[in-house]
């Protein structure tokens, strides 16, 4: 595939529910050829157009863009050469950057943007592969500050970035590409460099690594992110392993296998009370998003732990315990989910 060329913001406001129900159903949700042509009632036409587009890609999300108030010049150019831009995703109301994925294929279709999302309104329809997940790691103001704008810029509907500045960010980091990685704050090394020991709890050796790469960040505080995370998705899928492996990639990055192995080992230690955690975000998930909460993965990685403490005992380290206690108290939102599942938060 070409290099990128060009940068497509994406501004959602996902307390709008329709918005919110399109993210949910053909952004944040995988899809594939099969998917497309066995849950949507298509015409052989376009079925036909779209197994040429899609057909030979194992997975990839999908979004579209309503007909403009005016085709300007730069939406032209945009959406004819769309394949050689990266769309980034953002959160206009939590000002943070959602994911970002590259555009490799598009279709100007209303049948296929009524079959998605019950509206021909966003008949320009494109597909997105290799997604990065960062939601909630990473500020909107450090993304537009890179590229150029002031920090209070939020992108309304489709932005594009100006080919002037796409060419400064080039010139910086020698590709797009390079550019969004360089966002990425934590970036696990090799784990045979971090002389990990082998005798080590899974959790215990999740930590090292974490110390190594958290970069000022307390890595238990980092550890319940990722767990609470993995709750957050588990209520949305009942893959547990799919859980794990966005989690890590939306807190994390990209993580080399030898790292992955580990993290995979400690959550699937922790596997009953994230479970647990799961169903108590079902439970009260408007709360949870509603934004009152300003960091609900830490808190219900926080729950996790405590609903794993019994069970587990000394196989999580206490440094671990001691912050999952602190958060929780803090917290008046779960106190009551103690309460309920006979949590001690004193010793």
């Amino acid at each position: 595939m070409s290099r990128v060329e060009g940068i497509l913001l994406v501004g959602l406001s996902l307390k709008d529910e329709v918005q919110r129900g399109n993210f949910e159903g053909t952004l944040r949700s995988r899809w594939d050829f099969k998917r497309l042509v066995t849950e949507l009632s298509l015409s052989k036409e376009l079925i036909d157009v779209l197994e040429g587009l899609v057909g030979s890609v194992n997975e990839f999300r999908i979004w579209g863009c309503a007909e403009p108030e005016r085709r300007t010049q730069r939406f032209l150019e945009w959406w004819s050469s769309a394949e050689k831009y990266v769309a980034v995703f953002v959160d206009v109301g939590n000002r943070s950057v959602i994911c970002w994925g590259r555009i490799f294929a598009k279709i100007y279709s209303e049948e296929l943007s009524k079959a998605l999302w019950g509206s021909d309104k966003w008949r320009y329809v494109y597909f997105i592969k290799d997604v990065v997940w960062v939601e909630n790691s990473l500020p909107l103001a450090e993304l537009v500050k890179g590229l150029g704008y002031s920090e209070d810029y939020w992108p309304r509907g489709h932005q594009i970035v100006s080919p002037e500045k796409v060419q400064e960010i080039v010139r910086r980091f020698g590709s797009v590409e390079d550019f969004l990685k360089s966002l990425i704050k934590v970036k696990p090394p090799a784990l045979l460099e971090l002389g990990v020991s082998v005798s080590a709890s899974a959790i215990a050796k999740a930590l090292a690594i974490l110390s190594n790469i958290a970069k000022g960040e307390d890595a238990a505080t980092v550890f319940m992110m990722i767990s609470g995370r993995v709750a957050r998705l588990v209520s949305r899928t009942s893959d547990f392993d799919l859980a794990v492996g966005e989690a890590l990639t939306s807190v994390l990055g990209s993580v080399p296998d030898n790292a992955k192995s580990v993290f995979q080992e400690a959550l699937s230690m922790l596997k009953q009370g994230i479970l647990t955690a799961g169903s108590a975000v079902i439970r009260c998930v408007d709360v949870i998003e509603s934004g009152i909460i300003q960091s609900p993965d830490l808190m219900l990685g926080a729950l996790v732990v405590m609903f794993s403490v019994d069970t587990l005992g000394n196989a999580i380290p206490s440094e671990v315990i001691a912050v999952a206690k602190r958060v929780t108290k803090e917290n008046v939102y779960v106190l009551a989910l103690c309460g309920f599942y006979s949590i001690k938060l004193l010793e």
